[in-house]
């Protein structure tokens, strides 16, 4: 392959890359909102519990006794307008705030009263004034303040896209097809720039999205090429507080930077390595934002370059490749 298309096709790699990556990075502060958005709200409820239902006969003075709780609110109501409410406490402690919470002239002809006592004790009730001759209904209320869980939408715990390094080590089979050796079996030795988390169509996938590998194949070559490979979560919870265990499918795009081959016309580097396997991956994220990540590979890979058909000669007319086995183990932090 001319130096000068490899140039083109390493740099159309990078161009993507960098796309990509800026892509990411103008998501992540709206996909960390998106992704911390609270999924239910805590409502104050008003709950009115009856503590007594009297009526003060005409010509009856009898008065009524309850025991008043400090800090709680109580609601007072006299069936008849105009109702002077008198209370008494028998161990001496202050009284009740009182409220008139009425207005003005009630349509309904009754007289309400708020209570905010300051003490805990019993206190005695009893009314002043009112209509004559007639029977007077007398009610308390003691008024709770009680929380409700009320949901809001489905329950997300998605909390937000990281970006950050994950290197890897690994080994790889034998790029060899019937005419031609791109490499040996050998090691594998590879950094990347990644992502994880977020929500929306972050909610699944994550990987790469630009790195180095450094693929050792023996005496006869050493590949370097430049990568990305994204991943698609298909198993396993997302990304939340505390460790979570996932895996899917990855596919990997790479292009040749370099090569330690010989003659490149009897015996061609690769100048493109394409791949496709499983993952399994072990994150663990912190309380509020980033954390680390353990994970392995396995891909089949196919190293491969355009080539005559016999003579090993570069043309635009036809291709050739080899596939092999690879697989990786990584560790990667996240901020």
């Amino acid at each position: 392959m001319p130096a000068a298309r490899s140039d083109v096709v390493f740099l159309s790699v990078v161009r993507t890359s960098i796309v990509i990556a800026l892509t990411l990075l103008v998501a992540a502060p709206a996909a960390s909102q998106e992704g911390t958005r609270r999924t239910r709200v805590s409502a104050a409820e008003q709950v009115w519990v009856e503590l007594a239902d009297f009526t003060f006969h005409p010509g009856s003075f009898d008065p009524i006794r309850y025991f008043l709780q400090r800090g709680v609110i109580y609601r007072v109501q006299f069936s008849e307008p105009n109702i002077v409410l008198e209370m008494r406490s028998y161990e001496g402690k202050q009284v009740p705030f009182v409220r008139y919470v009425n207005s003005g002239p009630d349509a309904t002809g009754r007289t309400d009263f708020e209570l905010s006592p300051n003490d805990d004790g019993e206190i005695e009730f009893r009314q002043v004034g009112g209509v004559s001759g007639t029977a007077t209904r007398f009610q308390l209320w003691r008024i709770e303040q009680r929380t409700a869980t009320t949901p809001m939408e489905p329950v997300t715990e998605a909390a937000g896209l990281e970006v950050g390094v994950i290197g890897r080590l690994g080994a790889h089979g034998a790029y060899i097809d019937r005419e031609f050796t791109y490499a040996d079996n050998g090691g594998v030795v590879e950094a990347c720039v990644a992502f994880r988390g977020g929500s929306g169509v972050f909610d699944r996938l994550g990987g790469c999205v630009f790195g180095l590998s450094y693929e050792m194949g023996g005496a006869r070559s050493k590949l370097t090429f430049a990568f990305i490979e994204p991943r698609l979560r298909i198993l396993g919870p997302i990304l939340r507080p505390g460790p979570t265990v996932n895996g899917g499918v990855v596919v990997r795009f790479a292009s040749r930077i370099s090569s330690g081959t010989g003659d490149p016309f009897l015996d061609p580097a690769g100048d493109y390595e394409l791949g496709a396997g499983l993952y399994v991956a072990l994150n663990y994220r912190r309380a509020g934002r980033g954390g680390t990540q353990l994970e392995t590979s396995i891909l089949i890979q196919q190293v491969g370059s355009r080539i005559g058909p016999s003579t090993g000669t570069p043309t635009a007319a036809s291709s050739s490749g080899a596939n092999a086995p690879a697989f990786r183990i990584g560790v990667g932090q996240f901020f």
